[in-house]
């Protein structure tokens, strides 16, 4: 395994944005689907029968398949993330963080943590995967 193409949230505080993560030994590109959103405002917001107009949104799928299609994965995802308002990050920047659900004991949690903000992967992945995840990210830091 040389790469994750993955469904993710990017979280800073109570604002979270919906994207594809590409992980790579060298980086993780986020490139959001969504505006990102203030998970408060969006309940105030429900609350009083209103809903936002004009958000855009990209279906992850279409993101997923410009990514895993382009020849030159590493300059599309660069690309993709400056164009869309997204996020690059390397080891020297961020580190990388085991999460364990405590009620599905046989999948963990993938999350890049830099600063305030972190890149959760969505889905949780087996421990057979995650061993091979983990050799793919040998060149992070881990957290503790």
């Amino acid at each position: 395994m040389d790469k994750l193409i993955e469904q993710a949230w990017w979280v800073r505080g109570l604002t979270a944005c919906r994207g594809v993560a590409v992980v790579r030994p060298s980086y993780i590109a986020f490139v959001p689907c969504q505006r990102p959103k203030h998970l408060v405002a969006e309940v105030a917001w429900a609350a009083g029968g209103f809903v936002t107009v004009g958000a855009r949104e990209i279906p992850v799928a279409t993101i997923v398949q410009a990514l895993q299609s382009a020849p030159l994965l590493d300059m599309r995802a660069r690309e993709l993330a400056a164009q869309l308002a997204g996020l690059w990050w390397t080891p020297q920047t961020a580190r990388w963080r085991e999460k364990r659900f405590p009620l599905r004991r046989s999948r963990r949690g993938v999350w890049f943590e830099a600063a305030d903000a972190s890149i959760r992967l969505a889905r949780t992945l087996p421990l057979p995967e995650l061993a091979q995840a983990t050799t793919l990210l040998a060149t992070w830091p881990r957290a503790a």
